[in-house]
Parts: C-alpha cells; sequence; structure tokens
C-alpha cells in the first residue's frame, strides 16, 4: 500500500464514522446556502448562477448539501466521494427529494476521477486540505482538465494560520482527520499558477466570535458537536450582534497579511 493509499483507507474509516452518526441527522442543505452564516455561498454563486441546465461536478460531496442544491436549481449534477457510506447517505436522501434522476453517482478518490463528459462548474468545499500535500497540484491539473472551454472551477477550504482555528482544531480531534492540512500561502500561488484567471475571498475574521461563543458561553464541546454545522442552524434574529462583524470581514479580507488570519479561503477559476 502506497502512502496515498494509506491516507485513502485512513480518511475513509473516518468518514464512514462520520456517515454512521449522521444517518438520523437532518441534512442542513438549503442552509449551507441560503442561512445567514453561509458566507462562502453567498460570495461565489452569484457567479455561476444560472445553475439550470449547468452540468456541475461535486467532488469530495460528502453528506450531499452541494449535490441536493444545485440538483435543486435544476444542475444536472455528477456526485463524487471517496467514501461508499457518504454516496448512500446522499443519494437515499436525493431520492427523498425526487432528485435522483437528475445526479449522476460516482465513488473514488479525488485523484482519481475517470471523468470523461467535460463541466460547467467543478465544485470542491472543504476538498483540498484531504488531499495530501504531494497531491494537490495533480487534482488541480485533473480538475482544469474537466472543465469545459470556459468553465468555472469553485473551491473553499480552511486556511491554517488563525490561532483560534488552531485552538478548536487541537481540542476537536475526534471529529477531524489525522490528514487534514489547512491550506498555506503556497497552496493559493499553485491554485493562481492553474488557474490565472482567477478571483478570491477570505471568509470568517471577527466572524469567528461566533465560534468563540459557542466554546465559552455556550459550553459546546467540540468533540460532540461539529461547530462549522452549528453555524447553519442560526437565525437572522440571534445574529443580530454578529452580523456587523460579518460586514467588517468584508473589508479585512481585502487587507494583506490580517486576510490570513481567516477560516476560509474561498476562490474561484476560469480555465
Amino acid at each position: 500500500m502506497n502512502k496515498s493509499e494509506d491516507q485513502h483507507t485512513r480518511e475513509n474509516i473516518h468518514h464512514q464514522k462520520w456517515a454512521s452518526a449522521e444517518l438520523n441527522n437532518a441534512l442542513l442543505w438549503k442552509e449551507s446556502f441560503t442561512g445567514p452564516c453561509a458566507l462562502e455561498a453567498k460570495w461565489f454563486l452569484p457567479k455561476i448562477q444560472p445553475l439550470a441546465g449547468k452540468r456541475i461536478l461535486d467532488c469530495g460531496g460528502g453528506l450531499g448539501e452541494a449535490t441536493l442544491f444545485f440538483a435543486s436549481m435544476g444542475a444536472l449534477v455528477t456526485y463524487s466521494d471517496l467514501s461508499p457510506d457518504m454516496v448512500s447517505i446522499a443519494r437515499n436522501r436525493a431520492k427523498d427529494l425526487g432528485l435522483d434522476n437528475s445526479i449522476i453517482w460516482h465513488n473514488g478518490p479525488a485523484e482519481e476521477l475517470n471523468q470523461t463528459e467535460l463541466f460547467d462548474v467543478f465544485y470542491a468545499a472543504n476538498l483540498i486540505h484531504h488531499l495530501a500535500p504531494e497531491n494537490r497540484e495533480g487534482f488541480l491539473i485533473q480538475a482544469r482538465n474537466l472543465l469545459k472551454a470556459d468553465g468555472t472551477f469553485v473551491s473553499w477550504d480552511p486556511i491554517s494560520y488563525n490561532p483560534v482555528i488552531n485552538t478548536y482544531r487541537a481540542r476537536a480531534k475526534e471529529v477531524r482527520s489525522v490528514d487534514e492540512k489547512p491550506l498555506n500561502i503556497g497552496d493559493l500561488r499553485m491554485l493562481r499558477k492553474i488557474f490565472p484567471d482567477n478571483q478570491t475571498q477570505f471568509c470568517w475574521l471577527l466572524a469567528l466570535s461566533l465560534m468563540v461563543k459557542y466554546a465559552l458561553i455556550n459550553r459546546i464541546d467540540p468533540n460532540k458537536v461539529r461547530y462549522w454545522k452549528l453555524i447553519y442552524k442560526e437565525t437572522d434574529d440571534a445574529l443580530f450582534w454578529w452580523k456587523p462583524l460579518a460586514k467588517l470581514d468584508s473589508y479585512l479580507g481585502r487587507v494583506p497579511g490580517i486576510r490570513w488570519l481567516a477560516w476560509n479561503l474561498c476562490f474561484i477559476g476560469k480555465k
């Protein structure tokens, strides 16, 4: 077993446990794109709409939130994930919603998609940081090659520099994969090299106070509840104190140096 296969095995075991824990939980597939804390989606969605009729590859689709949302908007979606358990859960939920007929299902590593079709959008949310650093460039080249001539690559992943998030990562070991490696400046350079026509957005700076609230005020154990899922359950009324901070982030995210203290980096690249 080579290094990549060994990592795939660990990732598969991790996601199998996650899938088992999610069997009876509600899937926040709409909230992940339309809720008040869906900062990443609010930035990239207007840039790839309209979705109706577009062919989208959702790579590393997990529980299927993005696949279900894109399909509900009329897109023709190909879902792909390493974990067969995740594929099963996502497909069953698509059937429940009557969306299964507009989705093609694929199980396998992101580095080995084996797709012959070309796509309008290649979507990779919270995926790159799960790939071994030595495999990332090959994955991105593969993604570019699977796009139509005017296609768009969309990704967002956590960044490695914020001390608040790093504290959370150190505590939440039971709900994180041991192979996760958040993005750094070198990863952004690589993204820009492969997709020279690009846009970036840094999300969650002052807005991270919401996660501090979960830890210090609500006393929520990060090993029992995934904080990043809690944010999608938030309502407008409950976030009256948070919204001004999120608004300030739209400016801080443009400041060199400071922006690298964000939680997530959003990237759009044109072929």
